[in-house]
């Protein structure tokens, strides 16, 4: 679920965890969970949500790319297409 987070609590969150001794590093294990459940959560739903959210991230000859490797021979992919050898 994803939330909407002023500047103004940012700052004050900051603020507490300096008061408190904490740095970023200490937030390292808690964001590394969190998206590993994400890509969790993403990779369940399918290949659809995969694929939108690598188009998303991705340029199109990033993702290209990494689906040729993944096609032993494949030289040249089309999105409207498959690929060809």
């Amino acid at each position: 679920m994803n939330y909407i987070v002023s500047g103004a609590q940012i700052a004050a969150m900051t603020e507490l965890m300096e008061q408190l001794g904490l740095n970023a590093s200490d937030l390292d294990d808690l964001v590394v969970d969190e998206k590993h459940t994400e890509a969790s959560d993403l990779n369940a739903e399918g290949i659809d949500s995969q694929l939108n959210y690598l188009i998303g991230r991705l340029s199109e000859e990033e993702l290209e790319t990494v689906l040729r490797n993944i096609i032993p021979g494949a030289t040249e992919m089309k999105f409207d297409g498959p690929p060809t050898t």
